[in-house]
This record gives C-alpha cells, sequence and structure tokens, in this order.
C-alpha cells in the first residue's frame, strides 16, 4: 500500500469501567506502612536490615509484606508470579486484605481470589 493514499492516522483508545476510580485510588497518598512484627516475621535475626524483616512466614513460595495503617492491614506481594499456594491462603482467610501485581495471576487464580476477598483485593 502506497503510504501517501493513506490520509487516516490510527487512534487506540484503553477504555474500561472503573478505569477513573482505578486511576484515583492509584494516585491518592498512603499513609501506611511496613511495620515490623517480630511474632509474624521470617527469621527476623537474619535479614540484615531492610525490608526482609517484613516478609509474613506464613508464605513459603512468595514473599508477602505487611503494611499497617492506624485502620487496616494489608499483606503485598510484588512477586511476578503468584504461587497457588499463596492463592491458597487467601481461600482460607478471606478477612485479609491483599494487593498483587495483575499480571502475576492468570485467569484463574485471579477469579478464585476476586471469589473469595472481593473488594479486598487489589491489584496494580
Amino acid at each position: 500500500m502506497d503510504p501517501a493514499l493513506v490520509s487516516e492516522t490510527e487512534r487506540y483508545d484503553f477504555r474500561w469501567y472503573g478505569k477513573t476510580r482505578s486511576k484515583r485510588d492509584a494516585f491518592t497518598p498512603s499513609r501506611a506502612t511496613l511495620v515490623y512484627d517480630p511474632a509474624r516475621s521470617v527469621n527476623p535475626d537474619k535479614a540484615g536490615g531492610g525490608n526482609r524483616k517484613f516478609i509474613q512466614k506464613d508464605f513459603t513460595k512468595n514473599e508477602v509484606f505487611l503494611a499497617k495503617d492506624a485502620h487496616k492491614e494489608s499483606l503485598i506481594c510484588l512477586d511476578p508470579k503468584l504461587e497457588s499456594k499463596t492463592v491458597d491462603h487467601f481461600k482460607a482467610h478471606k478477612d485479609q486484605f491483599f494487593i498483587c501485581l495483575e499480571f502475576a495471576l492468570n485467569t484463574t487464580k485471579k477469579w478464585n481470589l476476586k471469589h473469595n476477598l472481593g473488594e479486598k483485593l487489589k491489584t496494580i
């Protein structure tokens, strides 16, 4: 095809239900901080400082961190792949808030988490 004959420019638009709310939530500053809890942390004496102290011991396959503020606790996983054992944990603990990377979830894991946690699941 001759480029001179084409007078249109291609345009792409990304829209979905809830996009505005998602963007607003993503850019709202958080007052939550990582809080060291020695009873729930894995090997705190060997952590060597830094965020390694905040890894929760209920999770063996993924690094899951605890963040707290005055109102709630959230568990956060930034691993590129979410393991089935982590998903199984949230099937049994439906009262916990969980934040993870959306691309770490396949369709089945995402459905299971959304089905069990509902609004307590946030993906970024």
